[in-house]
């Protein structure tokens, strides 16, 4: 008797263990900022990473964006050697030279502006300017994007 429930509540803390496991596992966040932000707090390269649907062939489709970009602490953004994926279909590499920018307000949510024109949805910048996290969308596409500072070498 003693040992089926010993058992038995072993059997118990396992579950709850794997439970706790699988519902509190950590959502990704950003690192909230301990000062007020400005377009100054992003300043260098930076990589990009970008998952979600995009318009194709009249069906939203899985795509997937890589690329470098460049915030210059000025509001202005270029871009190289971006590629993306949409359903299985890449295209690339291409670049964003003129006309994007970015702003970012004091609680160190961000605009993004570029062609074709994305709306920003929760963007936010970590501490110091250490990564862009967050949710975007067009008028062909939703997704979420992860830009994190490149190292210096």
């Amino acid at each position: 008797m003693k040992r089926t429930i010993f058992v038995l509540l072993t059997m118990l803390v396992v579950i709850v263990a794997v439970f706790a496991v699988l519902v509190v596992h950590p959502v990704r966040t950003v690192k909230a900022q301990q000062h007020a932000c400005s377009n100054r707090t992003l300043f260098g390269n930076y990589g990009l990473v970008g998952s979600g649907f995009a318009l194709a062939s009249g069906k939203n489709e899985p795509a997937s964006l890589v690329g470098l970009l460049h915030f210059d602490g000025d509001g202005n953004l270029t871009g190289s050697n971006i590629y993306m994926v949409v359903n299985a279909v890449v295209s690339g590499p291409n670049s964003i030279t003129t006309g994007a920018t970015y702003e970012i307000s004091s609680d160190c949510t961000i605009a993004l502006t570029f062609s074709p024109t994305w709306t920003s949805n929760g963007v936010v910048v970590g501490e110091k300017g250490s990564e862009v996290i967050g949710d975007i969308e067009n008028g062909t596409g939703t997704g979420t994007i992860e830009i994190k500072k490149a190292p210096a070498y």
